[in-house]
């Protein structure tokens, strides 16, 4: 279903697929939502979880907008 580690990961691949063809809107709202079942089901520290994170601020750059402040801090805050 759609609360599955798996779902999340099909979820991210598509996001993956719409970066790569500069649909970064759209891969954005996928890279949002597989980044919000991982938070739940791994946390924010796993390794998925950061993958998410990282993707989906790169689409937000792609889309000229770095200013999701949430997104930020969490990618800022598993760095250190």
């Amino acid at each position: 279903g759609p609360a599955h580690p798996e779902y999340a990961t099909s979820v991210n691949n598509l996001g993956v697929a719409f970066f790569k063809m500069k649909r970064f809107d759209e891969a954005a709202t996928r890279f949002e939502e597989a980044w919000s079942i991982r938070r739940k089901v791994f946390g924010d520290k796993h390794p998925q979880t950061i993958a998410c994170m990282n993707w989906l601020q790169t689409a937000s750059v792609g889309l000229k907008d770095p200013s999701n402040a949430e997104i930020n801090k969490h990618v800022s805050d598993q760095r250190i």
